[in-house]
């Protein structure tokens, strides 16, 4: 059998939306997604989105896509993102790190306590965004199927 990219995208779409799930249901499958992708638990996004679409019936193949938000070309920005949103939360001020200032951290011998700085921060607010990315996705998703079942009726 012959792989392509276009079969692929058909068979994508053909498991996203012609599954017979309501809109709101394949929005909530692909913020599942999103808010394990974005979560600070990196190596288990995978496992707690399929473990959440096993436990609430959810379409695997679109939370699996919504893990893909943190992809190699979008994880700098995301954790960046997280890292920002964590200092203002817990500080109230940016967090300010230079290339410069994390070589100085991975060299210093009391690197736990210099790491424990941009950790703590780095956790709540992937926490945060993860929620908020969630809400976006859910409400995009949810607009966008909706929008293409009535059209396709």
């Amino acid at each position: 059998m012959a792989w392509s990219l276009r079969k692929f995208r058909e068979t994508f779409q053909t498991a996203i939306l012609l599954d017979r799930q309501n809109p709101r249901r394949l929005g909530l499958s692909v913020a599942v997604g999103v808010f394990w992708g974005v979560t600070p638990f990196w190596g288990l996004h995978t496992v707690m989105t399929l473990l959440s679409c096993a436990v609430l019936r959810l379409n695997v193949p679109a939370a699996l896509g919504g893990t893909f938000i943190t992809n190699p070309w979008f994880a700098p920005f995301v954790i960046f993102a997280s890292l920002e949103v964590g200092s203002r939360l817990l500080y109230q001020r940016a967090a300010l790190v230079t290339l410069a200032e994390i070589r100085t951290l991975v060299r210093d011998p009391d690197w736990m306590l210099a790491y424990r700085e941009l950790l703590i921060p780095y956790f709540w607010g992937s926490l945060v965004l993860s929620i908020l990315l969630a809400l976006c996705a859910f409400l995009g998703v949810w607009l966008l199927a909706r929008r293409l079942r009535n059209g396709s009726q």
